[in-house]
């Protein structure tokens, strides 16, 4: 990797200096961000023409992410042979009227069939009153300790490859629990698979081997469910045998929903790209996504009513490709299926067209076309300004960007505050504040204060990073205030914390192709039950927030959502709610508050925050010191941030400045923490980025004449401005002289030129004396920058030639005027006459 980032930093440098300093060897040091943007020459000397791409393309498919497993330690689906999946379990409250019903989809991935198979029901009836004991019973795994027997499906044998359904049901008199009010919370219940020999001899074998089920006389007998008091009697049956088993929950609820105690719950769901800077790098890939993909679906969780959002504000950027790249994905498909871009159906040889260009998408960014607005990515961008209007939106770094990975002062860091701002306010959407997140294992007061000193106005951090212990008997709301004063020997300012719910964040980070979702759904459901039960009767708000860098599944976001919309001990709140009440510090820390008080219960300032990680048992620990944040090479940082500090320069000279867009946003997502953990997508990003600028450079130059004969004393010195851009330019040419022979009578203004066009400008000169001189010419954007360097030509000045004419031509003329004269006078004077004759007038008649 560092080979290839090493070339990248000789290109950027060949594009920002001129060809004399290019030609030295340039390390990473020597384009260290400075308080100005290095220049470019333009003309002879300019940028070298873009590259495609060497680095692998970052798409879905090439990141590595750290989410392939779930955080929350859950007993796998499969195990033995036997694939089971629970489809459906209600209610989300078990009352004394209701029947809990179970559906459990069974997939016998064995060589052997699953003889006269059925899905048991059991419960372990003391009450849940911790939320380790929760964590445990989802994480054991084996058939032990699975509780009581109250239920049994109807049997059914199973082929080897194939699947059953089976439903299970218990009436809520039939699982033993208690009627009193103080019997209210979770209940831990085991699914268990269970199978007897066959019915009749080896018939139903046979008849399993060919895919027909269980036999006529085994349907007859093992079709009806047992359940209540008898089952226990019944359970285990001789020959019976325990499968497989998967651990669950169910909540028990004998009083009126409005009596339960309730707790206050914000889900910040992160809306961002699933590739960063995918807009980019995989136009078609994006538009799919967003249309039918995984993207669609997260969209879709977040446009509910009861998310919050984490938005990264480069989803509300306008972000222009060529016109061959912003094409419908059905439409490009429709074409390969005909056989080309414009031919008929069925044509082998398509006509030429720009969409061609759609093939290589370096080559189309490189190109002529126009940039346009990809549709389905701007009625993204309208729908999602939209639907910010009804909830709470915290602004996430630009572009996916970690401010963590680079300088305080550098480029990056001032771009991604002005970028988040520039775009938040363009759309008119007010965040309640700007965050940076932290894992749960890189906690701690020093990356708090970082952050907060990249533009954060509150933080995110792991709840149980601010007590004493990760595991408080009494959980408490999701904010807190960062006050290094109140402990020995810190400095440094306070910093409002939001604070996440470390265990119910990881379990809506699950994989829904590892973990069972309706698992996912029942555990949120029992921890809250757990939460809202504890001893106290103080206002909480607990906060979830999934890790945005992860591969985020709908699926599994979906269930833990739609359970907690079930739960009568949720009340869905506002995380604006949490962002109030940790600026301001307030809130009580008493268990027991008089009955109608509003003050949420928190840990109150903490002087330091420590690390958390989850067990392999599913608890809480302390590592002993916080763990590094994953961040990209040095050398990555170091190119995108150089190439930020030459491209805003040229975006103020456009008129259209939505035209930098795409540049910007594949540096900033070069040191994302998903570039952090996939070397390939971080070089991939960086690469885009320096063609992005060469090319950018290229777009715009002067032309002048190799040399220049001044032979008046006053002339107009030619200069050609060329814009290849498709958005017009404004820049003002900058004259100098190297020396006062010359004077530039009148300094040139800002100069537009239109889209593809070139633009003359006229400098008027006067010489002043004879000699030569180099004429230098840097064209300088609104900003002030120079970023295309200086171009220089020679002027030969020779005012006296005008001078020593003008004379001559006088000298001549006086000597031509008195030449005259002289021969004049010489002649003398005449006053001879010419003798008059008279004669008759002669009158002609008619």
């Amino acid at each position: 990797m560092r080979a290839v980032i090493s070339a990248l930093l000789m290109l950027l440098c060949i594009a920002v200096v001129p060809q004399a300093a290019s030609a030295a060897a340039l390390s990473a040091q020597s384009i260290r961000p400075a308080p100005s943007a290095p220049s470019a020459p333009t003309g002879p000397t300019g940028p070298a023409a873009p590259r495609s791409p060497s680095a692998p393309q970052p798409t879905a498919g090439g990141a590595r992410t750290a989410d392939a497993a779930p955080a929350v330690p859950i007993a796998p689906m499969e195990r033995d042979g036997v694939r089971m999946t629970i489809t459906h379990m209600a209610p989300a409250a078990v009352t004394p009227d209701s029947t809990l019903t179970v559906k459990v989809t069974v997939t016998n991935t064995g060589e052997e069939p699953l003889e006269r198979a059925a899905v048991q029901l059991g419960i372990k009836r003391p009450r849940l009153d911790d939320r380790e004991d929760i964590s445990r019973w989802a994480a054991t795994d084996g058939l032990k300790d699975l509780g009581s027997a109250v239920a049994l499906s109807p049997r059914s044998t199973i082929a080897p490859g194939k699947s059953a359904e089976f439903v299970v049901t218990a009436r809520a008199a039939d699982l033993g629990l208690g009627p009193s009010p103080d019997h209210w919370g979770a209940r831990a219940v085991s699914l268990t698979l269970v199978t007897l020999g066959p019915a009749d001899g080896s018939q139903a074998s046979a008849d399993a081997a060919d895919g027909a089920g269980t036999s006529s006389a085994a349907a007859a007998n093992d079709s009806t469910a047992i359940t209540g008091p008898e089952a226990p009697n019944l359970l285990p049956l001789e020959g019976q045998k325990s499968v497989s088993a998967v651990r669950s929950f169910i909540v028990w609820q004998p009083q009126d929903a409005q009596d339960l105690p309730t707790t206050g719950v914000s889900t910040l769901v992160p809306v961002r790209s699933e590739v960063p800077a995918q807009a980019v790098t995989d136009p078609a890939g994006y538009a799919e996504s967003l249309n039918s993909g995984t993207m669609k679906k997260q969209l879709e969780v977040a446009r509910r009513p009861d998310a919050d959002w984490l938005l990264d504000p480069s989803m509300l950027a306008s972000v222009p490709v060529p016109q061959s790249l912003a094409e419908e994905p059905a439409a490009s498909t429709a074409k390969k299926q005909k056989g080309g871009d414009e031919g008929t159906e069925g044509s082998a040889s398509p006509s030429p067209s720009p969409s061609a260009q759609a093939d290589d998408p370096a080559a189309a960014w490189a190109s002529s076309e126009p940039w346009v607005a990809d549709p389905t990515a701007a009625a993204t961008a309208s729908a999602l300004t939209d639907a910010a209007e009804d909830r709470t939106v915290i602004a996430a770094p630009y572009g996916q960007f970690d401010p963590l990975a680079v300088d305080a002062k550098s480029r990056l860091a001032a771009a991604g505050s002005a970028e988040t701002g520039r775009v938040l306010n363009a759309r008119s959407v007010t965040p309640a504040g700007s965050t940076v997140r932290l894992a749960p294992g890189e906690a701690s007061a020093r990356h708090a204060q970082d952050a907060a000193g990249r533009g954060a106005d509150i933080v995110l951090v792991p709840a149980e990073s601010l007590g004493s212990t990760p595991e408080p008997q009494v959980t408490t709301s999701g904010y807190g205030r960062l006050d290094p004063a109140k402990g020995s020997g810190k400095r440094g300012p306070s910093v409002p914390l939001l604070a996440y719910d470390t265990r119910l964040s990881a379990l809506s980070e699950a994989d829904s192709s590892v973990t069972d979702p309706m698992l996912i759904r029942q555990q949120v459901l029992a921890d809250t039950a757990v939460i809202s039960g504890q001893s106290t009767n103080a206002p909480r708000h607990v906060l979830i927030s999934p890790d945005p860098s992860a591969t985020l599944d709908p699926t599994t976001m979906t269930a833990g959502m739609d359970a907690l919309a079930d739960a009568p001990w949720v009340e869905q709140r506002p995380t604006s709610d949490l962002v109030d009440a940790a600026r301001s510090g307030s809130g009580t820390r008493s268990l027991w508050v008089d009955k109608g008080s509003q003050s949420l219960l928190w840990r109150g300032p903490s002087a330091s925050l420590a690390p958390v990680a989850i067990g392999a048992d599913g608890t809480l620990e302390r590592p002993d010191s916080p763990a590094d944040r994953p961040a990209v090479s040095g050398d990555v940082v170091t190119v995108s941030d150089a190439a930020v500090g030459q491209i805003l320069p040229l975006r103020s000279m456009m008129k259209d400045q939505t035209r930098a867009n795409p540049p910007l946003l594949t540096a900033f997502a070069s040191t994302s923490p998903r570039a952090a953990r996939d070397d390939a997508l971080a070089t991939a990003l960086a690469e885009r980025t320096v063609d992005f600028s060469s090319d950018f450079h290229k777009r715009v130059t002067v032309t002048m004449a190799s040399s220049y004969n001044l032979a008046s004393s006053s002339v107009g010195l030619p200069i050609t401005i060329r814009n290849d851009f498709d958005t017009p330019v404004t820049v003002t040419p900058d004259l100098s002289v190297s020396k006062r022979i010359v004077r530039i009578q009148k300094e040139p203004g800002a100069v537009t030129i239109p889209p593809h066009s070139s633009v003359d400008v006229s400098v008027p000169i006067e010489a002043i004396a004879n000699g030569t001189l180099d004429l230098d010419v840097t064209l300088v954007t609104p900003d002030g920058s120079k970023p295309f360097g200086t171009q220089s030509v020679e002027v030969h000045a020779n005012p006296a030639w005008e001078n020593r004419t003008t004379l001559i031509i006088v000298v001549g003329m006086a000597v031509l005027v008195v030449a005259g004269v002289i021969r004049a006078g010489r002649s003398g004077r005449s006053d001879a006459r010419s003798p008059g004759v008279q004669t008759p007038e002669t009158i002609n008649e008619k």
